[in-house]
């Protein structure tokens, strides 16, 4: 019967990320058992966090909500598992894995600088934010990709995290703005390239506004390729996997190349044929 409520919420927890990230889970489903299960759970972690921030509108409340969720977590390491299929599912993945408590706590640092937010002042601030909300959970999952190497991997899944972020930022310009009312674009860089709020608000692709698209997506981009130098430290039988999810991710830069910088008025995606075209390329990349 315990077993049989396991599979049930590690179902829970596929469902998660198979509804809020196709390009993940189309990568990581393709993991062997069971580090697949222990993805979807760390996944399902992140999207907790994530809705009892975006769900609320009051600030008083997202604080509320993470403040608890910090706590739940803080319980749950030391012994006392809150209720609820997440939980359920990483009690079993910490009995699996050498896992990194501190990249969880990372994580929910980040949510409450969302909550609180800021438009980060250099390029090091933009950094910063990335390595809270994006780096934390490549040091959550490296314990199960790179079991033996998860250590001296670390600045590795720090960059791929500083990669992923920056495409996010450059993707969601125009919805972080319109939607929000944030800029994520770091101030220094806006002055140096001329551009301004107000391009933004009037939804202006402007010269200028390109040429700051374009280096921050070049700095993405050297992120990237630092990831792929040590793909070869990860597990064998992850690095297909890995290569296939950071591939998908940074392809939606070129996605919005090809549409004339369209971030201000529209969410670039990778189209399922583009992201079927990249599975085939890399899923026998990796021998």
């Amino acid at each position: 019967m315990k077993k049989q409520l396991l599979e049930a919420d590690y179902s829970y927890c596929e469902s998660v990320i198979k509804k809020n990230s196709k390009s993940f889970y189309t990568a990581f489903s393709t993991l062997p058992f069971p580090k697949n299960r222990a993805v979807y759970a760390i996944y399902a972690f992140c999207r907790m966090a994530d809705d009892l921030v975006d769900n609320e509108e009051n600030q008083k409340d997202k604080s509320k909500n993470i403040t608890e969720l910090a706590q739940s977590l803080e319980d749950f390491f030391n012994g006392d598992i809150p209720r609820g299929p997440v939980w359920t599912c990483l009690n079993d993945v910490y009995s699996k894995y050498e896992m990194n408590n501190d990249a969880f706590r990372i994580q929910l640092k980040g949510q409450n600088l969302d909550i609180n937010f800021e438009q980060p002042e250099t390029m090091r601030d933009m950094l910063d934010y990335s390595y809270m909300v994006a780096s934390s959970v490549g040091l959550m999952l490296l314990p199960i990709v790179a079991q033996k190497n998860h250590q001296k991997l670390e600045e590795t899944a720090i960059n791929l995290g500083f990669a992923m972020q920056i495409t996010n930022i450059l993707r969601d310009i125009g919805e972080d703005y319109h939607s929000y009312n944030r800029i994520y674009l770091p101030k220094e860089l806006m002055s140096k390239y001329s551009v301004t709020e107000e391009m933004i608000k009037q939804k202006v692709i402007t010269a200028e506004l390109i040429s700051l698209w374009e280096y921050l997506a070049k700095e993405a981009e050297h992120y990237y390729q630092l990831f792929y130098e040590d793909l070869f430290l990860f597990d064998k039988d992850c690095q297909k996997q890995l290569i296939i999810a950071s591939k998908v991710y940074s392809e939606i830069l070129n996605v919005i190349r090809k549409d004339h910088y369209s971030f201000l008025i529209k969410k670039n995606k990778v189209s399922k044929k583009d992201m079927l075209l990249i599975l085939n390329e890399y899923r026998s990349s990796v021998d």
